[in-house]
């Protein structure tokens, strides 16, 4: 409640206040934000007084009855002789802590110039996804394939923004923006309705085609996605099994409550629920293995890890996660395959399904029937197809 909050917040800018030097204050921003203005630091004294006033979080706050742990993000900038306007200074040190908050909170991170140009790109993101950018939004598709028969069995959908400056801009630019200021919802909701929309085309001239989306972890807060996906499946006329959502762990672990609620629900439609970048977040397996999950997506940084380990070890611990979704009825994708070493590793693993470029690049939609003829015109086996290539080493 607001009396717990209130106090926790004193307590905070008392534990700040003991570790400032004298001369220097500290004062509330709003919100959970504080504002320490030290005179006369240089950049190395003005770091290492951040460091100290990260000490005071590491021990709990205790407030009545409740023990509560906290961590900050600390964001630093120094004055400089040109530069006069105190609210610069200001923008600058927030610069910096958005930077600290991005890069996995509880850090402390020194303002650079390339911060605010950084912090101008998230407000030009912020403004234009609320505006005209959504229209400049394309899908491109990557193929996804069975590794016992090589068939094509879906695809994922996966964003792009034609920007009218920038040209075709990749989603890690811009929606990681979206999701900090919710515009991820409403482009889910026109993604939900592109994909399947093209998928019930695709369908109609014979090429039924798995479509798999990814969806945030806001549209659990937002309470919105049952509705969304069923009337973007109503209005597509897609068959709900034709639909699959992909959640990273990370995302579902944030509520997973209200994660499995709605899950359930879209499961018993009949969509089905993956699991992606598994192996790049930290979530409990019983916790996982809760929800009605059909695909388990291993990560490409397993790939590279197991690759580099000797002895075939690293197989063995692919085939040990295969096997565990094997035995909980789970289907298993691997992602990231670029190289025919990829490729033999997950067959060996028993991996059920495979995508990355060594296997198909993501394309506009108007390519991938003619990708898809290709392949089918050279005997259907894109598996077998991609290991006479020459293999790809790295991705945008």
């Amino acid at each position: 409640g607001h009396q717990i909050g209130d106090e926790l917040l004193r307590l905070v800018a008392g534990r700040l206040s003991e570790e400032i030097r004298p001369g220097d204050t500290v004062a509330r921003l709003g919100g959970d934000q504080f504002v320490v203005l030290a005179h006369g630091c240089d950049a190395s004294e003005a770091a290492a007084l951040a460091f100290r006033l990260q000490t005071v979080f590491a021990l709990p706050f205790r407030v009545g009855e409740i023990t509560v742990p906290l961590s900050a993000s600390i964001g630093v900038a120094v004055a400089r002789p040109e530069v006069r306007d105190a609210h610069h200074l200001l923008s600058d040190a927030d610069a910096a802590m958005f930077a600290a908050k991005s890069s996995g909170r509880d850090r402390v991170h020194l303002f650079s110039p390339s911060l605010r140009e950084a912090a101008r790109w998230r407000l030009e993101v912020a403004t234009r996804l609320r505006d005209e950018a959504i229209d400049q939004l394309v899908v491109y598709y990557q193929p996804v394939v069975r590794l016992d028969t090589g068939a094509v069995e879906g695809v994922e959908a996966l964003v792009r923004w034609q920007h009218p400056e920038r040209g075709l801009i990749g989603p890690d630019t811009f929606l990681s923006v979206a999701e900090e200021t919710g515009q991820i919802i409403p482009i889910t909701r026109w993604l939900l309705r592109e994909t399947t929309r093209r998928a019930a085309a695709w369908a109609a001239e014979g090429l039924p085609l798995r479509m798999s989306v990814n969806i945030s972890a806001r549209h659990f807060s937002a309470e919105t996605l049952v509705r969304d996906v069923r009337l973007a499946l109503r209005e597509s006329g897609l068959a709900p099994e034709q639909l699959v959502l992909e959640l990273t762990e990370t995302s579902v672990a944030e509520d997973p409550t209200r994660a499995e609620d709605q899950l359930t629900v879209l499961r018993r439609a009949g969509v089905r629920i993956a699991i992606d970048d598994f192996g790049t977040g930290w979530s409990s397996l019983a916790q996982l293995f809760s929800l009605p999950i059909g695909t388990l997506k291993i990560d490409r940084s397993l790939l590279v890890a197991a690759e580099q380990v000797t002895g075939g070890e690293g197989g063995a611990v692919l085939a040990a996660i295969v096997a565990l979704t094997r035995t909980l009825g789970i289907r298993s994708v691997a992602e990231g395959v670029e190289t025919v070493e990829h490729l033999r590793m997950v067959r060996e693993a028993g991996c059920d399904l495979v995508q990355g470029w060594l296997i198909g690049h993501p394309m506009p939609a108007d390519e991938l029937p003619g990708w898809l003829r290709r392949v089918q015109a050279a005997g259907g086996d894109a598996c077998a197809l991609a290991a006479t290539r020459t293999p790809v080493t790295t991705a945008p």
